[in-house]
């Protein structure tokens, strides 16, 4: 049976290459958490240099309604500005977090020059996932870059946080990017 997935992923990816901006590199340094961040839907730890982009600038890009939430880093890499995009996407019939993640892994694997980094597994809320890491060329005008992505469900509400990086990335924004995701979640922090 196909699992029906709308391009939210495609899109998804899309919305991240058209993020960018010009400059720089990292550096190499410890990744912690430096604020846990909640817009009362989705929640996500962000590292030291990430900011959450507000949404007249995330508008400005031509974003759609489906983006519930826009990070990216301060510090330029190879002339662009890694960048993290969380959709959601009404299903059509019911589906569970490890359907949805696999129905958008197909999704993504039919992008232009799109090849298999590597996969590992996170939890979103204590039920496992993907993070499925892979590089592509979705526009021809665009270089072929590397992307990290992680899909679940909430509430009969897919979501998908897809982080854009230059293909070669210091270990230190890595390692950023996989705190972030494994770090995705739908309940709120508890108040200190």
């Amino acid at each position: 049976m196909r699992i029906p997935v709308s391009s939210r992923s495609f899109v998804g990816v899309l919305l991240v290459s058209a993020l960018l901006a010009s400059c720089g590199g990292t550096t190499t340094s410890k990744v912690t958490c430096t604020q846990q961040y909640w817009n009362g839907t989705v929640g996500i730890c962000l590292p030291t240099d990430w900011q959450v982009m507000d949404r007249e600038r995330v508008d400005q890009y031509g974003v759609g309604a489906d983006t519930v939430l826009s990070l990216q880093t301060m510090k330029p890499v190879s002339g662009t500005l890694p960048t993290i995009v969380i959709t959601q996407e009404m299903l059509k019939q019911p589906m569970n977090t490890t359907a949805y993640s696999a129905a958008s892994i197909r999704a993504v694997s039919t992008l232009p020059g799109y090849q298999l980094i590597d996969e590992r597994t996170t939890n979103v809320d204590g039920v496992s996932s993907e993070i499925h890491v892979y590089s592509a060329q979705p526009a021809t005008d665009q270089p072929k870059n590397r992307y990290y992505q992680v899909s679940a469900v909430s509430k009969g509400v897919g979501y998908t946080a897809t982080a854009y990086a230059p293909l070669s990335i210091s270990q230190t924004l890595e390692q950023q990017i996989f705190l972030m995701l494994d770090s995705f979640t739908f309940v709120a922090p508890k108040s200190k």
